[in-house]
């Protein structure tokens, strides 16, 4: 374990040709593979792979090697479990998938390379949050439009019954109102919820309404000052 966290590999070669155990855990359920990623050492974790680590063992924390290659934003550590195919779909303990994760922290990249090793966008954590929800709470635009061209539901709900638009409307982020708004409304016209039109009712005029629907696109930058958003928000009756 000392080897693979210092990224010792002639040691852990001779290790492991010794009949080492590369699964093996100590008190706190580390394993040699959770110690290489601890420090970093993209050799050993490779290494390891080659030999068959498990990347399904969690430490007393309930967090796998993936999960802990997205707490740290580490991109390149994340795409070589991948690649040795490790579960795009693991969970911590609190339901968390990769992809809600990295949501949550705004990382773009890793966003694009668990989507590319077909991450279900529609997983749910234990709260019922999904990838959209944790991205509109986090105010990630970017990722929000993103996970929209990977048809991502807009209407699904957490276990409080809130919709992705609802956060997004309850925050503030204009932005993604925006985004979301028009989504539903040229993709989904079909299945507006009577919550998205008291949201659109209460937020556009007929003149945003008008813009929206033929001027934006899922990717604009809105330049306007969102605090005029945020006086309408705290006048609604749907969020509060």
């Amino acid at each position: 374990m000392i080897a693979s966290n210092l990224g010792n590999e002639s040691i852990m070669k001779l290790l492991i040709d010794f009949n080492a155990q590369v699964n093996e855990v100590d008190l706190n359920k580390f394993t040699p593979l959770s110690y290489a990623i601890e420090g970093k050492q993209e050799k050993a974790v490779e290494i390891l792979l080659q030999h068959h680590a498990n990347t399904n063992i969690k430490d007393i924390h309930g967090i796998s090697p993936l999960i802990n290659t997205i707490i740290k934003q580490d991109e390149k550590l994340a795409s070589i479990l991948l690649e040795y195919g490790c579960s795009v779909e693991i969970k911590n303990d609190a339901g968390e998938t990769p992809l809600i994760l990295s949501c949550e922290k705004g990382d773009l990249n890793l966003v694009k390379l668990l989507l590319h090793y077909h991450a279900d966008v529609n997983a749910q954590d234990n709260c019922g949050v999904n990838s959209l929800i944790r991205a509109c709470v986090q105010g990630h635009e970017d990722i929000v439009s993103l996970l929209l061209e990977n048809n991502v539901d807009v209407n699904l709900k957490d276990n409080e019954n809130n919709t992705a638009l609802k956060y997004a409307y309850q925050f503030g982020y204009e932005k993604i109102v925006r985004i979301l708004l028009k989504y539903i409304f040229l993709y989904l016209p079909d299945s507006i919820e009577p919550s998205t039109l008291s949201i659109y009712n209460n937020y556009l005029t007929y003149k945003k309404v008008y813009n929206l629907l033929n001027n934006l696109s899922l990717s604009e930058k809105n330049s306007n000052n969102e605090s005029n958003f945020n006086n309408i928000n705290k006048n609604n009756n749907i969020c509060n």
